[in-house]
């Protein structure tokens, strides 16, 4: 957890300060850690874990998984706390927040650093769920997390966002995928779904903001 918020930490710094977009500092990040990742356990999956982790990913609290209390935990602090308000404000308006007294570039920072801590839980889940931490397990999330954002009702320009809306678009998503599954319909077809659901909520995302603006 502590290498991932550092991860979040030095993408924030290129974003922050480096005035690299984001996507693409993210984007090259992911593929340098993926290769990383590659070499150091050469392409081989690491397997073993106690039962401690692993409840991580399959226990209950109550009748309700682990993966799920942590997720809605997060969203809760993200949608109640004065930090998730920084930054829907950070992207409508830096300047504007700037100079009612945040520092902006260490927001940035901040917001990376926690970005990467909660990539690190999902890896943890998924490797408890697994028992297994394969290198390529989490290969095509970044466009199902991006769908999710998207269709929850964040604006791809920034200043927009639902922390609600994201966490209904993820049990949305979710419950599609598992149909098809139960349907034995090919994953393949799933990652069509899944970009399909992506372009047109980017479509109705953007024309919505066009007509604000006409207004």
């Amino acid at each position: 957890l502590a290498v991932s918020a550092l991860i979040g930490v030095v993408n924030g710094a290129l974003v922050a300060y480096g005035k690299i977009s984001s996507f693409i500092v993210t984007l090259a990040s992911m593929t340098v850690l993926r290769g990383v990742i590659l070499v150091w356990t050469n392409s081989k999956p690491i397997y073993g874990f106690s039962d401690i982790f692993t409840f991580l990913g399959s226990g209950k609290i109550g009748p309700i998984n682990v993966p799920i209390v942590l997720s809605l935990l997060i969203a809760v602090i993200l949608h109640k706390t004065v930090l998730g308000n920084y930054c829907l404000f950070c992207g409508t308006s830096a300047l504007a927040l700037n100079r009612s007294g945040v520092d902006v570039k260490k927001l940035k920072i901040v917001i990376y650093a926690i970005c990467g801590l909660c990539a690190g839980i999902a890896g943890m889940i998924v490797t408890a769920r697994l028992n297994s931490a394969e290198p390529l397990a989490g290969q095509g999330y970044e466009m199902d997390a991006i769908a999710a954002a998207v269709l929850g009702g964040t604006s791809m320009q920034g200043g927009k966002g639902n922390v609600a809306g994201t966490v209904v678009a993820c049990l949305i998503l979710n419950i599609l995928k598992n149909g098809l599954v139960l349907l034995s319909v090919s994953s393949h077809y799933q990652e069509v779904l899944t970009g399909v659901i992506l372009v047109i909520a980017v479509l109705i995302s953007e024309s919505n903001r066009r007509k604000r603006s006409e207004v």
